[in-house]
């Protein structure tokens, strides 16, 4: 095996808005170079920042020595294995040891030893996916001999328990890593429709039907122990522009703990607000604060507009939380394919109407903001049980977890100096009479 050189009805939820700003302290000492000789990653010799890339390159070079039998670097010395891992690519296999496993699983080893740690496989988990989608074609198996094919899948299933073991596991870093920071900043019980950081990201700016009340809209400063409303009875926080100007839902019907009114504009330092659209679920401003973007029902039909009128999406289903990007070239949302039901995929429109899904198959899917950089979108969801946590997918539809807590989290923004948003739910039931 040689690796080619590389190129350099209402729920009835309770919501709880926090902030999460991030921190963290140094595990081992800058300069400090730790790992076994001949496994070690370039960078790691290097002495330069590692991740969790590096763990997936010893992962690659233990599978290559279970291949073939021998360490894929080697030499003499500590001095030559190490000139090996930084400069060679590893070692040609006798073909005798090429014929026990598909080529196909070399290039995915070799993928795990690239030099370059963004050439690499980014994750334990898509190297576990890779692994899985090798076993299962049985086109393969069926050019493989009966004994040969055991030899295989039983490596490859050792193989991919190591992969799995090594995505849950957490793993430490050489250089400091930040840890989430919670601030907690309401304590009333009810339904928190929507929340938004003001333009200037001191405040937070919600909407909530507290203690049983319609709902109301309300500010808050960050770190201080009150809210205050804004006089805005049965209104709906929906956006906030970088401009300081309210979406708002009017006459807010709650649905599924969130508002369907009428879309109104209305300055955050005061004024009336201005009617602009009936029956609107969803809006979110442009980057330059001139335009929304809108979900709402036409003819029985679910569709996202923008600007207002200029019909993007038309859903079979529904659509939930449109974002416009940073650039204001797309529009992020979450597809539903089934009216009322809340599993689906997180998308992303171009104004030209072109639709691209980011990932698909999620369940309990609600929330949904871009990073700041506009390389992610973040939202809140679960593949297996009916919770949410909160993942990342990029643009290329590659998918991470940031944030496993207990409790329901639904995400609602992220700031440009990158604190996040969250609702978190305590469900509760209650007997009235």
């Amino acid at each position: 095996m040689k690796c080619a050189a590389n190129g350099t009805s209402t729920n009835r939820k309770g919501y709880t808005s926090a902030s999460v700003q991030s921190g963290g302290a140094s595990l081992t000492p800058a300069g400090v170079t730790l790992g076994t000789p001949g496994y070690m990653a370039p960078e790691q010799l290097r002495g330069g920042v590692v991740d969790h890339r590096s763990d997936l390159f010893n992962l690659g070079a233990v599978l290559y020595e279970m291949l073939t039998g021998q360490p894929p670097f080697r030499g003499k010395s500590t001095s030559e294995v190490s000139s090996a891992i930084l400069n060679d690519d590893p070692i040609e296999a006798t073909q005798a040891d090429s014929d026990k496993f598909d080529p196909a699983l070399a290039r995915l080893l070799c993928r795990c030893l690239e030099k370059n740690p963004n050439e690499r496989i980014q994750s334990a988990q898509d190297l576990a996916f890779d692994l899985e989608a090798f076993l299962l074609p049985p086109v393969r198996a069926l050019q493989l001999r009966r004994t040969r094919a055991a030899g295989a899948l039983a490596l490859a299933a050792i193989v991919l328990a190591m992969a799995s073991f090594f995505a849950g596991r957490q793993l430490e870093s050489i250089h400091p890593r930040a840890m989430p920071a919670f601030h907690r900043l309401t304590y009333r019980a009810g339904v928190i429709t929507g929340a938004r950081f003001s333009p200037d990201g001191q405040s937070v700016i919600y909407s909530a039907a507290w203690d049983g009340n319609p709902v109301e809209a309300f500010t808050t400063r960050i770190g201080g122990p009150e809210s205050r409303p804004l006089g805005l009875p049965s209104a709906g926080v929906l956006a906030i522009s970088s401009a300081g100007e309210l979406a708002i839902s009017l006459g807010c019907e709650l649905n599924w703990a969130e508002c369907r009114g009428t879309l109104a504009r209305m300055p955050l330092a005061g004024g009336a607000p201005r009617e602009v659209l009936d029956d609107v679920f969803y809006a979110d401003w442009s980057p330059d604060a001139k335009n929304l973007a809108v979900v709402r029902a036409v003819d029985g039909r679910v569709r996202l507009e923008y600007p207002i009128g200029k019909v993007l999406y038309e859903a079979a289903g529904w659509i939930t939380y449109p974002r416009v990007s940073p650039t204001g070239d797309r529009i992020a949302f979450l597809d539903h394919p089934t009216l009322g039901e809340d599993g689906g995929s997180v998308a992303i429109v171009d104004l030209s109407g072109h639709k691209t899904t980011l990932s698909a198959g999620w369940k309990n899917l609600k929330g949904l903001a871009w990073s700041p950089k506009g390389d992610e979108i973040w939202f809140s969801a679960d593949r297996i049980a009916r919770s949410q946590l909160v993942y990342a997918v990029t643009l290329s539809g590659k998918v991470r977890l940031v944030l496993q807590a207990p409790g329901w989290m639904r995400l609602q923004e992220i700031s440009r100096d990158g604190r996040v948003l969250l609702l978190q739910a305590n469900p509760r039931s209650r007997i009235m009479f």
